[in-house]
């Protein structure tokens, strides 16, 4: 996929829609859009649509945590990614992507073409233990 869209900062506040208390915070997510250039598995009808990617908002207190787990715009990306509805207040469109966390879920897509791992020990049996391998071909369903 290649994000086409800077991110658009919502608060969430779960199923209603309403804070929980007064002055609840909310959890800062964000929104980005991005076109699904290729299906390796699942439902190839997605192929040249556009779909909503719901990331976490980096701030001070868990930039290395989320970095691994966001995209960027113009860039390209192969993702594992569960659909949901978003909680109301969440965005206008009626489903979004979210990548499975951790850095599991996002694979940067390099310039000659190779996948690579954000994170070190995701995926070791083919990323090998610290992150430094590249996948090439990939399999497809």
């Amino acid at each position: 996929m290649t994000v086409t869209s800077s991110p658009v900062e919502y608060l969430d506040f779960g199923k209603d829609g309403l804070p929980d208390y007064k002055g609840q915070p909310g959890l800062p997510v964000e929104l980005v859009s991005a076109v699904v250039d290729d299906v390796l598995r699942g439902d190839r009808r997605l192929v040249g649509k556009s779909i909503v990617i719901r990331q976490p908002v980096i701030s001070k207190s868990n930039e290395a945590e989320t970095a691994s787990d966001r995209v960027t715009r113009d860039k390209e990306y192969v993702i594992i990614a569960s659909e949901v509805v978003p909680n109301p207040g969440v965005g206008t469109s009626p489903r979004a992507w979210i990548p499975v966390g951790s850095g599991q879920g996002i694979f940067d897509v390099n310039s000659d073409g190779t996948l690579s791992v954000r994170r070190p020990g995701v995926w070791p049996g083919i990323f090998g233990e610290d992150g430094s391998l590249r996948v090439k071909n990939l399999p497809r369903s």
